[in-house]
């Protein structure tokens, strides 16, 4: 497979970190493999994993040796940041902390609506199940 690089000079550029943040049964069950293609190929490197059960990670990380485990996702951010574009660790701090606040209220604004929880009728709307493991409701 061919790569490409996309704005840089490097004929290799190195692999994209990622931050896998959540490490349950959908990513072991959807997105190891794709993972462990995407860094066996060089495209990809998983550089952080997250989540708040130290259990989860560490399953995860049997698959993913290199990377470091996070218990906060605004951690895990900062560390990238700083990595990746050689922002002082304090100021990638300070922004990752806006980044996680802005996923956590995304994620929890899935199941609402208005602010408030939905309960969707029946006759009125559909549950899509979708392969990151949000469900979300769909009018008709």
């Amino acid at each position: 497979m061919s790569r490409r690089s996309h704005g840089h000079d490097s004929a290799d550029p190195a692999p994209l970190a990622l931050a896998v943040i959540g490490c349950g049964a959908v990513v072991e069950g959807l997105y190891l493999a794709p993972l462990r293609t995407l860094e066996s190929r060089g495209i990809a490197r998983v550089a952080a994993l997250v989540d708040p059960d130290p259990a989860r990670t560490a399953a995860l990380a049997r698959h993913f040796p290199s990377a470091r485990t996070f218990a906060r996702p605004a951690e895990a951010l900062a560390q990238l940041e700083s990595r990746n574009v050689g922002k002082p660790i304090a100021s990638a701090r300070d922004e990752a902390l806006g980044v996680s606040l802005v996923f956590d209220y995304y994620a929890g604004a899935a199941n609402k609506v208005f602010g408030e929880p939905s309960r969707p009728a029946a006759t009125s709307c559909a549950r899509s199940r979708w392969p990151s493991g949000s469900t979300t409701p769909s009018a008709w």
